[in-house]
């Protein structure tokens, strides 16, 4: 019985861990933790952590995503002299395999010209668009992978 439990338990996790952050927040987070609670206490004490791995393996994700469509767009205008009008022709031209994804809002990465060249952000655990704004934490630091405003991959914030 207590090895069902445990494969039960770890089916549970293979579930929230094949969701991207944006449909666990739109599933309602709550709900998967409660059928993760009937589990014994042991196992209950595990689930913040194993939670905790999860997030940051999508962190990584979308910082590798900034990564490449950062590349992707210096490249773009190295050669062409001048940025792409989109992520989309990036992919087009053969420039990137496949669009950047922002795991926060199931859509490709924020891509915007801006007077000084470019931005390029995901919009990070709040999941909502702050134009760009950069995360900061509680002393309104900025700070990569803050809990508000956006996650900015390009320009690259030298103050952090």
């Amino acid at each position: 019985q207590t090895t069902v439990q445990i494969d039960d338990y770890f089916k549970g996790f293979d579930c929230y861990r094949s969701k991207t952050p944006y449909a666990i927040h739109q599933d309602n987070q709550n709900q998967i933790s409660n059928s993760l609670n009937n589990f014994s206490l042991m196992m209950q004490v595990t689930i913040p952590a194993t939670q905790k791995t999860v997030e940051i393996g999508w962190r990584v994700r979308v910082h590798q995503a900034g990564l490449l469509g950062t590349l992707a767009i210096l490249r773009f205008e190295k050669e062409n002299t001048r940025l792409p009008d989109s992520l989309e022709e990036l992919k087009q031209k053969g420039y990137l395999q496949k669009m950047p994804m922002d795991p926060y809002s199931d859509k490709p990465l924020v891509y915007k010209k801006t007077n000084d060249g470019f931005i390029l952000y995901s919009v990070g655990m709040d999941f909502n668009d702050d134009g760009g704004a950069p995360s900061t934490d509680n002393n309104g630091k900025p700070r990569q992978f803050g809990e508000n405003g956006d996650w900015i991959f390009w320009p690259v914030n030298t103050e952090e």
